[in-house]
């Protein structure tokens, strides 16, 4: 058994015969165990190998094969962004990421690779099966990479509605472990130093995702097909739209204006 930042990986294997080819197979079950009657089941981890990676120094522009977004959305259900819809690939190297080379790093707006807490990096969660369904889990993990700064990072969760669920913040001593745990994480966002203290993350960990409760209604009548219920607005609700400041609900535009078309 071998731990490492309070976490412990069990392995075990289990021997099975299968009669009509007698065969034997060998099945493995990796858990994590985290304390006393809490074990996590297929935690999952992307490291950043094998995807194209820029220089780790801040100020330069993120080339577009750099840019990492939605490569493991179908396989893993995660989406990347900071300040802009992506995040940096960055190649950090042997001793300086915590497995392998590749890290990752902000962007600001302009596309520039930045490390500065202004632009925090946000992993989102969707189910892998249907992508424009969000998606949840239970516990999520990264690392900085292993030259420390001294300084404090954070990593926070939200749910799906958008609202602090967990926070755990730190020292940036090189190599830490940032984790959070709570039901329902949609997201989480890692605000990391400054451009000359920076911390590159490797070893996204995260439990397997799971379609959020109730994510396909979370717009209430979002087809009108409710009628006038589920919304506000601030023009008036009438069955005559000729005025100005008036809004109708209908099957059929004709019949809330006549210059609208009819669909009868």
């Amino acid at each position: 058994m071998e731990k490492s930042a309070g976490i412990s990986m069990v392995v075990k294997a289990f021997m099975l015969r299968i009669r009509a080819l007698r065969v034997p197979v060998i099945i493995t079950f990796v858990m994590a165990v985290f304390g006393v009657g809490q074990v996590r089941a297929e935690l999952l981890v992307i490291d950043f190998e094998g995807l194209s990676a820029m220089t780790f120094f801040s100020g330069n522009p993120i080339p577009p094969d750099a840019r990492l977004s939605d490569a493991f959305l179908l396989t893993h259900g995660v989406s990347f962004s900071s300040g802009s819809p992506y995040v940096a690939v960055v190649d950090l190297g042997i001793g300086h990421a915590t497995s392998g080379t590749n890290g990752i790093g902000g962007s600001t707006p302009a596309g520039v690779l930045t490390y500065d807490r202004q632009f925090p990096i946000v992993v989102s969660f969707f189910d892998p099966s249907d992508t424009s369904t969000p998606a949840v889990t239970d516990f999520v993990s990264v690392r900085g990479d292993l030259l420390g700064s001294g300084l404090l990072v954070t990593l926070n969760a939200f749910d799906i509605a958008g609202h602090l669920i967990a926070s755990f913040t730190t020292t940036d001593d090189g190599g830490e472990t940032l984790s959070v745990s709570a039901p329902g994480i949609h997201s989480v966002q890692f605000l990391g130093t400054n451009d000359n203290a920076g911390v590159a993350l490797d070893d996204l960990t995260f439990n397997h995702v799971t379609p959020a409760a109730g994510a396909a209604n979370l717009l209430v009548n979002g087809d009108f097909s409710l009628g006038n219920t589920g919304f506000t607005s601030d023009y008036v609700f009438t069955s005559d739209t000729q005025p100005e400041g008036t809004y109708c609900v209908d099957t059929n535009p004709h019949n809330c204006h006549p210059g609208g078309a009819s669909y009868v």
